[in-house]
């Protein structure tokens, strides 16, 4: 109901957004936008306007807004069900733009999702070397996940989705563990049973 409550406001923020003869917020505006509408359109069709929302957000050059769009609509696009190819040849592009621009933290965040769409394309052990081998550059995790708490969690969440698909049940437990040692640290919410059960 407060989704309901809050589209209602997203189509006039964009209807306002539409009449106002600076272009300056469009990114951010749209960026917003979609968080809500993701909650109520089909994921498949919401998630198409963070594309709309850095395509603005780059016109402006608000490369912030630009570059968590481009996250978004790959992690979205993967959760979704997209083709894996589409979905992978995506997040390659993302991780350049992320890599040109010196956005480390989101950069970090796509990884672990990155490596299960690998995985799941055939790859039956995807390593770092593997994946420094699709960029032809390094990509290091550890540096950032291990500094930021609530960084540190949603790797942690993308790598037990990994673990489970792959009944790695050694790695999940390990997983959860670490959800539960940063949860006080990054407000994450580990009272879910499952989670519990898994340990």
């Amino acid at each position: 109901e407060e989704f309901e409550e809050g589209y209602r406001y997203v189509k006039f923020a964009l209807s306002l957004m539409k009449q106002i003869p600076s272009r300056a917020h469009d990114g951010d505006v749209i960026y917003y936008s979609t968080h809500t509408k993701l909650a109520v359109e089909p994921m498949q069709n919401a998630v198409e306007n963070y594309l709309e929302a850095y395509k603005a957000a780059m016109k402006s050059g608000a490369t912030k807004y630009a570059i968590a769009s481009c996250y978004l609509y790959d992690t979205f696009s993967f959760w979704s069900g997209k083709r894996l190819d589409i979905v992978v040849e995506s997040m390659k592009a993302t991780m350049k733009q992320m890599r040109y621009h010196k956005n480390m933290l989101t950069r970090t965040l796509l990884l672990p999702t990155l490596r299960v769409a690998v995985r799941l394309m055939g790859r039956n052990n995807t390593s770092q070397s593997d994946l420094n081998d699709i960029f032809d550059e390094n990509c290091e995790e550890e540096d950032v996940t291990g500094k930021i708490t609530s960084v540190s969690a949603v790797a942690a969440i993308v790598k037990l989705h990994e673990s489970l698909v792959f009944r790695e049940f050694d790695k999940a437990k390990i997983c959860v563990e670490k959800m539960f040692k940063t949860q006080s640290l990054s407000g994450f919410n580990m009272s879910a049973p499952m989670f519990h059960r898994i340990l």
